[in-house]
């Protein structure tokens, strides 16, 4: 389901690539879930998480609750 999200959501919104993260039980770690594919943008590697007190994209989408 979270796969056809990220489709779905560069379909209809015009994004050129989205991603699913959840936030693990510790709350330190943003772990990949699902992204769309793309030709620009092939699947990540599985497995993929950011630490949230680092500054990256993915934490600055999680602390703003903003699209990146």
């Amino acid at each position: 389901i979270a796969s056809k999200a990220t489709n779905l959501i560069t379909e209809r919104m015009g994004y050129t690539y989205a991603a699913i993260f959840f936030v693990d039980s510790s709350g330190r770690w943003a772990e990949l879930r699902a992204s769309s594919q793309t030709a620009e943008h092939p699947l990540p590697q599985k497995k993929r998480r950011y630490d949230i007190s680092e500054p990256n994209i993915v934490s600055a989408a999680i602390s703003l609750r903003k699209t990146q």
